[in-house]
């Protein structure tokens, strides 16, 4: 892999590391404010799955986004 993609792994863990340990001092759920701002691949195939292995199946998470058409 490139050395961008294996610095996007590194991130990658680093936050869900971060996110771990809010979850293992007790936060039973998260809102993502910068939903819109993560790719919806990454967030589902990374994060998603990472949260719910560390918080359990009632671990909740939600994102707003709003679009606008003209």
């Amino acid at each position: 892999p490139s050395k961008r993609v294996k610095e996007e792994a590194k991130l990658q863990q680093k936050l869900i590391d971060a996110y771990t340990k809010y979850i293992e001092m007790g936060v039973d759920g998260f809102r993502i404010d910068t939903v819109k701002n993560i790719s919806r691949v990454m967030f589902n195939r990374h994060f998603i799955p990472a949260f719910r292995k560390a918080g359990g199946d009632n671990f909740f998470m939600f994102g707003e986004v709003a679009t606008r058409v003209n």
